[in-house]
């Protein structure tokens, strides 16, 4: 509950600050973990913060391909909240803009543990929903 307010208070603090792009929504884990988590974007920043971690990416591409419909890549890390396991990684996604307000966003990040197995690597696929205000 306490993360949850804490979440909720770094949000309106930057929604209020923003004369920028800001975007908060859902994204679930598409391999069956059932995972829901915040999506949140700030400018080039994008954040997923749920479960037990959070990752943060910064993106470096954000191309329209056509009409509403974009990519993006990027670089990021990501830790668990007790910091005793984290790691790089390469996130790549498309995002298609329903309305000024919504869009949509698919991803496939590449990571790469390094503590506490340096070198175990893996790919995640998620998918969200943001309102940007």
């Amino acid at each position: 509950m306490k993360k949850w307010l804490a979440l909720m208070a770094l949000t309106t603090t930057l929604t209020m600050a923003a004369d920028d792009e800001f975007g908060i929504g859902l994204i679930v884990n598409l391999e069956g973990a059932n995972d829901i988590n915040v999506a949140v974007k700030y400018n080039t920043w994008m954040f997923d913060i749920g479960g037990n971690g959070i990752a943060a990416d910064k993106l470096f591409v954000e191309k329209t391909l056509t009409g509403d419909l974009g990519w993006f890549l990027g670089l990021g890390a990501y830790t668990n909240f007790n910091l005793n396991a984290f790691g790089a990684r390469i996130p790549i996604g498309i995002e298609y803009e329903l309305s000024n307000n919504f869009d949509i966003f698919a991803l496939a990040a590449f990571g790469y543990s390094i503590e506490p197995n340096m070198g175990d690597n893996g790919m995640s696929y998620k998918a969200g929903l943001r309102y940007f205000f």
